[in-house]
């Protein structure tokens, strides 16, 4: 009889060795299943760098936003200032000008809205008519341009207006856009 239960005990065991095993190799599996999906999800990210190469920002995607949601999108703010413009009534009193990416972007907020916002790019680009495509808008000719020192784009979506701004050496200087 001891032989019976031990026969027993000892089948159960190995059978439920067996399914542990089956366990085991279904979470290796599944494992480099999202491996695989991590891989193809960095390849995609770096297509789109290569792809997007000369694209500085898209700006639509900052313009308006609150604090926190321009915080999601470049990164925590560096430092902060309390600026007056006269322009604003909301900002005659005082608003805060936030500086991003070691000043690359400097954005103020008027009513906690991304309003006024200059962009030095870190690589210098070229001056052009096309240079409002750097900002992820479609190629369109300026509605200003001064000596190839300065090309302003008016009215794009809720944008009042962008402008790019010479070196002197025919490469952007810097950006200054104004929300509505």
């Amino acid at each position: 009889m001891k032989k019976i239960f031990l026969g027993l005990g000892l089948l159960v065991i190995l059978s439920g060795c067996g399914e542990q095993v089956k366990i085991e190799n279904k979470n290796i599996e599944e494992n480099k299943v999202e491996e695989k999906k991590d891989e193809s999800k960095k390849e995609q990210v770096n297509e789109m760098k290569e792809d997007d190469q000369d694209l500085i920002i898209d700006v639509n995607k900052i313009v308006g936003k609150s604090f926190e949601e321009v915080k999601e999108i470049i990164g925590s703010s560096e430092k902060m200032e309390k600026v007056k413009i006269s322009n604003y009534d909301s900002c005659v009193n005082s608003c805060e000008k936030h500086f991003f990416q070691s000043e690359k972007y400097e954005i103020v907020f008027i009513k906690n809205q991304a309003t006024i916002i200059t962009i030095t790019p870190e690589k210098k680009l070229p001056l052009n008519e096309n240079s409002i495509e750097l900002l992820g808008f479609s190629k369109r000719k300026p509605d200003f341009k001064n000596n190839n020192f300065v090309f302003k784009w008016k009215s794009l979506k809720n944008i009042e207006e962008i402008s790019f701004f010479d070196d002197g050496s025919g490469k952007i200087d810097y950006i200054y856009i104004i929300n509505n």
